[in-house]
């Protein structure tokens, strides 16, 4: 699916306050705001729903005592026409005051989320291996077999990219201190939720089991909120947005288990080549639709190959090379 103007004037004014959130932000990329400047640029309805919630903010007066503050707000009615270039890191500075005016009202001292003391590792499976891991914040990781992922906490920052493979991420809610994952030109920011990330050779596949994220792209300038059960995947050319029936069978491979209900055999010997080892090669391809259903562990291929002989008019061939070729039995 092509990038196109929304029709919808909801989910247009959505993205725009997905977009507001990330540009507050501190730790916001060069990366994300290029995104946003793409985003911008697909319709002038984008640009107007953006200066909107900016408009809300301003509208808000939550300083008025606060020396300088009528200064910013000057400077951002002033800059309404172009949002792209001086609102977001005006009010940037204005919702910093807006804090520490609240923090002065209430006794509150402003306290840093995590600590000063910066951690950069790097995670990775073999083939056929599959990892758990407990990062320095408290957030969980479970890799899928060949997978490699860098790790940088530092500060009010927790930032990881996945190099290539899949991974499921369970991560601890910190409040003010979002957990972004980056792949390619795709970004999500956690709140605090459990969601899949599968980079294959052709697209990116985000699944969000629990909880909410927000997921930017930056060709096409795509910002979509996912809500659990969403499916995000994006390819070279397009990016679509998806519902799953059966979180389970996304997240199946982190028990051990490849689980499939009446799935074709063409999507059960792609997932199962994932996994390794050895290679499964569909011969025929009019065995590609045929259905398959059971509960298979991840690096045991023999059993799906005796339930395929056993069960459906599969025969089973065995190459030097590591191949393993089905053909149809006539």
């Amino acid at each position: 699916m092509k990038q196109r103007p929304s029709s919808s004037t909801t989910a247009i004014q959505a993205e725009a306050e997905i977009w507001l959130v990330r540009l507050h932000a501190h730790d916001c990329s060069a990366h994300e705001r290029r995104a946003f400047e793409a985003w911008l640029a697909v319709a002038p309805e984008h640009a107007e729903a953006y200066a909107e919630s900016e408009r809300f903010w301003n509208t808000l007066d939550l300083i008025p005592q606060e020396p300088g503050a009528q200064r910013w707000r000057g400077q951002a009615r002033r800059d309404e026409g172009s949002p792209r270039r001086y609102l977001a890191p005006v009010w940037g500075v204005a919702l910093t005051i807006a804090v520490a005016a609240a923090c002065v009202a209430f006794g509150l001292r402003p306290t840093s989320s995590g600590s000063a003391t910066t951690v950069a590792r790097d995670y990775s499976t073999a083939p056929g291996e599959l990892r758990e891991f407990t990062l320095e914040d408290g957030s969980h990781l479970t890799l899928n077999s060949g997978t490699h992922v860098r790790v940088r906490i530092e500060g009010s920052s927790r930032e990881v990219e996945l190099i290539r493979g899949e991974a499921l991420f369970d991560v601890a809610h910190e409040p003010g201190r979002p957990f972004h994952v980056r792949i390619g030109d795709v970004t999500v920011a956690d709140l605090g939720t459990s969601f899949n990330i599968r980079g294959g050779a052709m697209d990116t596949e985000i699944t969000l089991i629990s909880g909410r994220a927000a997921v930017t792209r930056e060709r096409g300038g795509v910002a979509v909120e996912l809500m659990p059960g969403d499916q995000f995947i994006s390819g070279a050319t397009a990016w679509r947005k998806q519902s799953v029936a059966d979180l389970a069978a996304v997240t199946d491979w982190s028990s051990g288990h490849l689980v499939f209900r009446a799935a074709p055999l063409r999507d059960v010997v792609a997932k199962m080549n994932r996994h390794g080892p050895g290679r499964l090669v569909i011969a025929d391809r009019e065995l590609e639709m045929l259905r398959i259903s059971g509960d298979f562990r991840i690096g045991d291929p023999d059993a799906l190959l005796h339930a395929l002989q056993s069960t459906l008019p599969v025969r089973v061939e065995k190459s030097s090379d590591g191949e393993t070729r089905l053909y149809s039995r006539r």
